[in-house]
């Protein structure tokens, strides 16, 4: 089925910026060719991503708490990641 034009004046708003919020989001943009621009994403803490933040450096590596999330079994996660 065609999707419709989103209509500038709507937006989309998630509280807080943890794996929900993120997978969302990218489903929004992905499957209803909602814009980034009227998707918003608050966060109270200096961190973004919930338990999906990373820490570290491209020469000593990175570490992702989530990263537990990126297997087939974590079906939502698994299909942002997989196409």
């Amino acid at each position: 089925m065609p999707h419709t034009q989103y209509p500038s004046y709507r937006k989309t708003y998630f509280v807080g910026s943890g794996i929900a919020s993120l997978a969302g989001a990218a489903f929004l943009i992905r499957d209803e060719q909602i814009p980034g621009e009227a998707i918003h994403i608050f966060e109270e803490l200096k961190v973004t991503g919930g338990s999906l933040d990373g820490a570290g450096t491209p020469e000593q590596g990175y570490v992702i708490r989530g990263g537990r999330m990126i297997e087939e079994h974590c079906i939502c996660t698994y299909d942002l990641i997989v196409e």
